[in-house]
């Protein structure tokens, strides 16, 4: 079984620092950028909760047992 490590960005405003960022060692993004997370959700204020609520829901759905 393999499994993946994501990077996921949860905030109410996307901010161009957290698209990607700029790693100075590398000449590459210096041109291009770093990308820094895999996925964006722009949560509305006060929809935190729901938000977690929903995502909790849908991991217990998705698990897969033995």
């Amino acid at each position: 079984m393999s499994m993946r490590n994501a990077i996921v960005v949860i905030n109410n405003y996307r901010e161009p620092g957290m698209e990607r960022y700029w790693v100075p060692l590398e000449p590459e993004s210096a041109l291009f950028g770093t990308k820094f997370a895999d996925r964006f959700f722009l949560v509305n204020l006060g929809g935190d909760i729901a938000f977690i609520n929903g995502t909790l829901k849908h991991a217990i759905a998705c698990r897969r047992y033995p």
